[in-house]
């Protein structure tokens, strides 16, 4: 058996809290990790820390990126374990996620904005 950690977390930033209103769920953002530290981990998310509109996959760390530009994010950890297969096909489709990381944005019609100014 391994273990698995998903981080359910919420910035605090404009976007978020407007997100909140919506949802009215105290946590609007996933992370995955293989680490316990968290080192490492992988989501949807902003590829610009100040900027909500640019996004993508992303690796993200508690210190860094958009954990660092809002250091009162609220969260909770979840550890889950799971199979030796189980996480061998979760790290292999993390894997190819990371190495093919260009292909999945959320801001095409941001970029295309930018490119005409």
């Amino acid at each position: 058996m391994k273990t698995v950690y998903i981080v359910v977390s919420n910035t605090g930033s404009v976007f978020t809290r407007m997100i909140g209103m919506y949802t009215r769920q105290p946590y609007n953002h996933v992370s995955i990790s293989f680490d316990e530290e968290l080192k490492v981990m992988y989501s949807f998310g902003r590829k610009l820390p100040w900027n909500p509109l640019i996004g993508g996959f992303v690796e993200e760390g508690v210190n860094k990126g958009t954990y660092a530009r809002f250091p009162k994010t609220t969260a909770q950890v979840l550890s889950l374990n799971v199979s030796d297969e189980s996480y061998g096909k979760l790290r292999e489709e993390i894997d190819n996620f990371v190495l093919n990381k260009e292909k999945y944005k959320y801001y095409n019609f941001v970029q295309d904005e930018i490119k005409e100014i």
